[in-house]
């Protein structure tokens, strides 16, 4: 019996090593061509430069127009507005007070950086907490960082995406033992806000106090500090974001987006998406909390979901999805029976939801629908998708003292 079970614990890690390196293969293939066609080099990067870059000078990026804009910097895109607090905490990763080919160098170091720290982080936290013999599942989990087909996108457009998720995949390993050192790298991440909010609903929920009071802290220093370098007043800047605001017309707008075209008010369409992300991540919690000895990756999967479908989205903010991957992984190692093999599909089919989209897009009859409605029809699936192997996930999981 014992020499049986030595055989299947060796067929299945084989057979998930195989995936995750195709996966990780893949994506990286991918990666390369579609950044080496890529016309858009940095779009969103540039953008966050210029902020940065005009609060250096003494000058509110919400007010420069054409008659007071900076040659050398140039004038910002309206539809490209962000939170005033991250112009100055954004800073450290598209730093304004360098030139833009130098600050291009600094975005593109600092990506590599998170990317190595968040995979870095994941293997210590698997050999340290969960099994030591057989290091391979930590590589795999390190790997599943990177496996997600958005990396590209993100890179591309040099959003904050791409960083901010690493920072809370590193924040979430570490909140245990270095709260304060994950509060930290939460107030980073909170440069990308409609990403890292719902993760305090589940520190809140823990009652990881200090992480949340670290990140209050820094926010407000943030936000109080780019008042007085923009000389405007704190209140006038949040009336600001709300009258500038982004169009996001490229954004899918949560769970509810394909009511746009029945025009209904986005506010309306986002506050139900709020409201749902909310109980979604309440409810996975809940059922989580069942399970004994629930490592990080069970335990934020249900929010890391959620936060794909609870605000406004573009593709790059699905690299959090690592989250749900690594909780997939855990459970086939864990299992003893042939549920292992639908573990290792799962984790395959959050990667490749990334495509539900295009296939939605392809099926439907040409011209039934305007493309913009088709792409939102397409996200929508992805998002109930995902919803549901969250569900799955943590029925699943509560089932773990079967082979425990």
């Amino acid at each position: 019996m014992r020499e049986l079970k030595k055989v299947q614990g060796r067929k299945k890690r084989e057979i998930c090593i195989a995936v995750v390196f195709l996966l990780f293969g893949y994506n990286l293939i991918i990666s390369i061509y579609n950044l080496a066609a890529s016309e858009i080099p940095f779009m969103d990067f540039h953008s966050r430069w210029q902020e940065n870059a005009y609060l250096f000078q003494g000058m509110n990026p919400f007010l420069v127009n054409s008659s007071n804009y900076i040659e050398q910097i140039g004038m910002i895109d309206s539809d490209m507005a962000t939170v005033p607090y991250a112009w100055l905490l954004g800073g450290i990763f598209n730093p304004g007070i360098l030139p833009w080919p130098i600050a291009v160098c600094v975005g593109i170091v600092w990506i590599a950086v998170t990317f190595a720290g968040a995979s870095a982080v994941v293997y210590q936290y698997w050999i340290t907490h969960i099994e030591q013999e057989h290091k391979v599942w930590a590589f795999m989990a390190a790997l599943l960082v990177g496996c997600q087909i958005y990396w590209w996108w993100g890179i591309a457009c040099g959003n904050h995406g791409v960083i901010a998720a690493c920072l809370i995949i590193m924040a979430i390993c570490l909140c245990q033992k270095h709260p304060v050192f994950s509060g930290i790298l939460m107030t980073f991440a909170m440069i990308k806000p409609q990403l890292a909010l719902p993760f305090f609903f589940i520190f809140l929920l823990e009652k990881e106090y200090g992480i949340i009071g670290i990140t209050l802290i820094g926010g407000i220093a943030s936000m109080l500090g780019t008042a007085m370098m923009a000389g405007s007043s704190v209140w006038d800047l949040i009336k600001m974001i709300f009258q500038t605001g982004s169009s996001w017309s490229n954004s899918f707008f949560g769970l509810f987006d394909i009511f746009r075209f029945e025009e209904v008010p986005v506010g309306i369409i986002l506050l139900c998406d709020m409201v749902v992300g909310v109980v979604y991540t309440y409810i996975l919690w809940k059922i989580g909390r069942k399970t004994d000895n629930q490592n990080v990756f069970e335990k934020f999967s249900g929010v890391a979901i959620a936060s794909t479908f609870w605000f406004y989205k573009q593709p790059h903010d699905n690299i959090i999805l690592a989250v749900p991957c690594i909780a997939f992984l855990y459970l086939t190692y864990k299992g003893t029976d042939r549920k292992v093999y639908l573990y290792i599909f799962f984790i395959a089919a959050i990667v490749g939801s990334f495509y539900i989209q295009g296939f939605c897009q392809h099926l439907l009859p040409a011209g039934l629908f305007p493309d913009a409605m088709e792409i939102s029809i397409g996200r929508t699936l992805q998002a109930v998708f995902l919803m549901a192997v969250g569900i799955g996930l943590f029925t699943m999981q509560g089932r773990r003292r079967e082979y425990e």
